[in-house]
């Protein structure tokens, strides 16, 4: 029998963590996960791909800059949808150190992860660890992340401690995991005064700083975060604004502004390709015949 969450407020927060751990480019045939149970908290940030997390209840599929938080003793499994490949970080962790008695090494899950098991085999003296939450604040099981970049280089940092063990590591590990839970309370937050379907608002911005910037390189991720939306997102609603992934919007912005300076005579190719944002104008030729059909040199009446 499940025993009663208790409630912890922020300021009781001392985090536990347990284990991080980096998957990269996982792919169905490699990634075992076998059905089972787990005991404490676990967070898993997807960076790149997609992964399915089904429980008892329903299949959920996480996309890149989504994180998914499974409580303690939820029955799940992860899967790599086939054909494709993921990346993720995981953090296991208690919000509170819960003593020596209801302590486990990380080797409780990854040795039976490496395994061709259906299902993991349960510890019945973990099944009976109190259960803490969140009382000021409820964890959704999905949260879109805004800065995914912040999150990893937490992780990253969480990852090197684990292997390193410099002096006082414990507490550097809580301390970034306390910064992680400030991020992902911030996100929680921004989701829930926002409209779930929440269109690109701020779009006459966005176009506007594409036009006034097309001849530079454009690093739309870092636009994204911006303008208040992580990329997966921003690249969604603009495809749905537009008809067009960002990228394909940029090169065809700068194919119409290639024809207008052409058109004017008074810039040779090279010129135009350097103004519209191409070093390379072989490059930038093939890109333009594709788009208008024809050569830039058309253009120019033999210049």
């Amino acid at each position: 029998m499940k025993e009663e969450k208790k409630t912890l407020d922020l300021l009781d927060i001392s985090p536990y963590v347990r284990y991080v751990h980096a998957i990269w480019e996982a792919v169905q045939e490699r990634h075992q996960v076998p059905w089972r149970c787990i005991y404490d908290y676990e967070f898993l940030l997807v960076t790149a791909g997609s992964l399915e997390i089904v429980t008892e209840e329903n299949t959920l599929y996480l996309s890149a800059d989504q994180i998914h938080i499974v409580p303690p003793m939820r029955f799940h499994t992860i899967r790599i949808p086939e054909g494709e490949r993921c990346s993720y970080y995981s953090i296991h962790f208690d919000f509170i150190d819960l003593g020596r008695e209801n302590d486990f090494s990380y080797e409780e899950y990854t040795s039976q992860c490496n395994r061709n098991l259906e299902q993991a085999i349960m510890n019945e003296r973990l099944v009976k660890r109190p259960l803490y939450a969140l009382g000021s604040l409820a964890l959704p099981e999905t949260v879109q992340v805004i800065d995914t970049i912040a999150y990893t280089e937490h992780l990253k940092t969480m990852i090197l401690l684990q292997r390193e063990k410099p002096f006082a590591w414990e507490i550097d590990m809580k301390c970034e995991m306390l910064s992680i839970l400030k991020l992902l309370l911030n996100d929680i937050r921004r989701t829930k005064t926002e409209s779930p379907r929440k269109k690109m608002e701020h779009f006459s911005d966005i176009a506007a700083y594409l036009f006034d910037h097309y001849g530079e390189t454009i690093d739309f991720e870092s636009l994204s975060r911006i303008f208040g939306y992580s990329y997966s997102s921003f690249r969604k609603q603009f495809k749905e604004k537009t008809g067009k992934s960002p990228h394909e919007y940029l090169v065809d912005l700068r194919m119409e502004r290639a024809v207008a300076l052409l058109n004017s005579q008074q810039y040779t190719v090279t010129e135009v390709a350097l103004m519209v944002g191409y070093e390379d104008s072989s490059y930038f030729s093939r890109v333009f015949r594709k788009k208008k059909g024809c050569s830039p040199s058309s253009f120019l009446g033999g210049k």
